[in-house]
């Protein structure tokens, strides 16, 4: 079954730098699919965002997106490893990837952009 969540951030300080996070309302149990990111119209293209799991003991962010402000959509994949760590390939040469699997609250961070009500807007649709 595929699900979606809405996260929303609003940042707050000066143009140029402020800053913001929003947490997804619910833990969010999955392989996430697909990362619909929408920027504010005022947001500047100095805005920086990262997603990544709340709690996580190894920070992981699954999207990460420097100085943009241009809406966009992002399937994220994190490369396939064996039970020693070694990452796996298809054929030597190509990464095998796979989708993030989580199990935890999701956690929106904006920085570099102006103070925005719902600066940024992640909609993160993941399979259950």
């Amino acid at each position: 079954m595929i699900d979606t969540v809405r996260i929303e951030a609003t940042t707050t300080g000066s143009a140029g730098s402020a800053t913001g996070t929003g947490v997804s309302e619910h833990v969010v149990k999955g392989k996430v699919l697909r990362v619909d990111i929408n920027y504010h119209a005022s947001a500047p293209a100095s805005t920086d965002i990262t997603l990544a799991q709340t709690n996580e003991a190894v920070a992981t962010n699954i999207v990460a997106k420097d100085n943009s402000a241009t809406d966009a959509s992002y399937y994220p994949r994190v490369q396939a490893t064996d039970n020693g760590g070694t990452g796996l390939t298809l054929d030597g040469t190509r990464k095998m990837m796979e989708p993030y699997v989580v199990c935890d609250t999701l956690t929106l961070s904006v920085s570099g952009s102006n103070a925005l009500t719902n600066c940024v807007v992640a909609d993160v649709y993941y399979e259950t």
